[in-house]
């Protein structure tokens, strides 16, 4: 039985990681985003 939770355990500690990995990569892909949008507008602001 203590093989199972320990088998359990490192499927949790997996899933962990992998959902960190997605949200760090999730808020580099919106910060990305919010360069660009502020890039866009001064251009934009520079051509009125």
């Amino acid at each position: 039985m203590a093989k199972k939770a320990h088998t359990e355990q490192a499927a949790v500690v997996e899933c962990a990681q992998q959902l960190r990995k997605i949200g760090d990569l999730l808020d580099w892909k919106y910060k990305l985003l919010e360069l660009i949008i502020a890039l866009q507008r001064m251009q934009n602001d520079r051509k009125t």
